[in-house]
């Protein structure tokens, strides 16, 4: 994959990642929400275990972006 390519890909991670970020952070104020109310709190908390494990996800794309792009860079002066 071509330098150029990457980049996009990797903003594009980084688009995600700052969305994963925002719906994780809504979801644990709703849950503190919720708990403080009195309600059941089980599927919101479901709902943040695949939050979570998505932002995981992306965190895992951006590094593997990151290492490409940087071997890419390696390749390209040497």
């Amino acid at each position: 994959m071509d330098r150029d390519t990457i980049q996009r890909y990797l903003d594009q991670t980084e688009k995600h990642l700052a969305t994963s970020d925002k719906l994780v952070e809504d979801q644990k104020a709703l849950i503190a929400l919720l708990e403080e109310r009195g309600y059941d709190t089980a599927r919101s908390k479901t709902a943040l275990a695949h939050l979570e494990e998505m932002r995981r996800l992306h965190v895992a794309d951006r590094d593997r972006l990151l290492q490409a792009l940087s071997l890419t860079e390696s390749e390209s002066s040497g």
